[in-house]
């Protein structure tokens, strides 16, 4: 069978099984479309890895809740599985789908994407497929393929206080689980959502994962993706986020696994007044192989941006990390900060920050800083000298390292509790 069949036939099973309305079938073809026609353009090398179409399959084997990493965002006073709203897949199976009463009862919904194209034509129609277009090979495939999608829409002026949780859990190899976001939050609105995708694989693995975000005026969107995938995994992300007038837009990506990824953060400021905060923490380990990019892209007048990124590497992993701010004339009144640091806790490990200023106004305020080394041995020392024994005094510099990222991320305790759990498991403080 071709690849130009093995595409018709998945998307035929997706749009015949899902009983999806015209206007999805016809985005699904085109896509396909343009993935056959385009080349597989990426920095990363994946001539050695699984990627691209998959032959159908059979049925999924199921697989648990790996609730534990999960734990962390409950609410605090009584962490029960149920009182967190919540989706959750495990390989392509729904296991989990709770939305608080109260919330419910305001209009809120949190609902199986593909179920939400068919009961709420209205609210998904007009944005599914606007922030990310079809521009790359990768990103035409998840739209011609998607399949576990989360659908998040707050209406005007109502702000959500809980965080709202989506997950997507893998045990199958292959390449046919694509995960796919859609959040739209109107005018006034206030939400917060924990996004996240983790492996545990016993063979090779191939993912596109997409999310799409919508901030109305004077919205506030605070949104977590966390990537916990295992070596067998690779991954291609983007996530766009469109940012209307005095709306406030925070994107926090944190990727603990060990494969290989390409990850592209954008947000586009075409709101006057409006701010981005995009936030990237990686702590790599293994072989990993990562290349991402976080651009902000200002349109709008006296709109604010700060891009920072901080990684901690060890073993033989390596990073390539892209700090993008795009000032397009007209612009006036912009200010573009971009931070990047980077923490190599093993001399095998290795890491490229690139900072890079695209202006073309002149009355805009930007800087950047980028800085790539070993923990500072003065630093220990002194902490030693003063009693403190050397796995303390590691543990202190490198969490001081990330107290910047992780006191201003979404559900931050949630953050600084799996950031602790990576360190210990991971070895890094012997």
């Amino acid at each position: 069978m071709t690849l130009d069949a093995v595409g018709k036939q998945l998307v035929q099973i997706l749009t015949t099984q899902r009983q999806e309305p015209d206007w999805l079938r016809r985005m699904r073809h085109e896509a396909l479309q343009t993935y056959e026609s385009l080349p597989a353009q990426m920095p990363l090398d994946l001539s050695q890895r699984p990627c691209g179409l998959f032959a159908p399959r059979e049925g999924d084997r199921s697989c648990p809740e790996r609730w534990e990493i999960m734990t962390p965002f409950q609410p605090e006073r009584n962490r029960k599985k149920t009182e967190a709203s919540r989706l959750v897949y495990a390989n392509d199976r729904k296991t989990a789908h709770f939305l608080d009463a109260e919330v419910a009862e305001n209009g809120v919904i949190l609902a199986d994407l593909s179920l939400a194209v068919r009961v709420f034509p209205s609210l998904v129609q007009p944005y599914l497929g606007q922030a990310v277009l079809l521009v790359d090979k990768w990103t035409a495939l998840s739209g011609a393929l998607w399949n576990l999608g989360v659908f998040v829409y707050v209406p005007p002026n109502v702000k959500v206080r809980l965080p709202l949780q989506a997950w997507w859990q893998r045990t199958v190899g292959g390449g046919q689980l694509h995960p796919r976001l859609l959040l739209v939050a109107e005018a006034g609105s206030e939400v917060t959502l924990i996004a996240g995708e983790v492996s545990k694989l016993q063979e090779q693995a191939f993912v596109v994962a997409v999310g799409e975000v919508f901030a109305k005026p004077n919205a506030v969107v605070r949104l977590a993706f966390l990537q916990e995938h295992d070596a067998q995994m690779t991954r291609i992300a983007h996530v766009r986020a469109k940012v209307e007038r005095d709306a406030k837009v925070q994107l926090f990506m944190l990727d603990r696994g060990g494969g290989v990824g390409h990850a592209e953060l954008v947000a586009e400021q075409a709101g006057h007044g409006s701010e981005v905060l995009l936030d990237g923490l990686v702590t790599g380990t293994g072989s990993q192989r990562l290349d991402w990019t976080m651009r902000t892209v200002h349109i709008g007048r006296h709109t604010q941006s700060r891009i920072r990124t901080r990684a901690l590497l060890t073993e033989y992993a390596r990073l390539t990390a892209r700090a993008v701010s795009q000032i397009q004339q007209g612009a006036v009144g912009t200010f573009a900060t971009q931070e990047e640091r980077v923490l190599l806790l093993a001399p095998t490990a290795q890491a490229s920050p690139i900072p890079t200023l695209l202006i073309d106004e002149e009355d805009v305020r930007c800087d950047h800083a980028a800085s790539v080394g070993a923990l500072p041995p003065e630093q220990l020392f002194y902490l030693q000298a003063r009693g403190l024994p050397e796995r303390d005094a590691r543990k202190l510099l490198i969490k001081s390292f990330l107290a910047p990222l992780l006191e201003d991320a979404p559900a931050a305790p949630g953050m600084e509790v799996l950031t602790d759990k990576w360190l210990d498991r991971k070895g890094v403080l012997k």
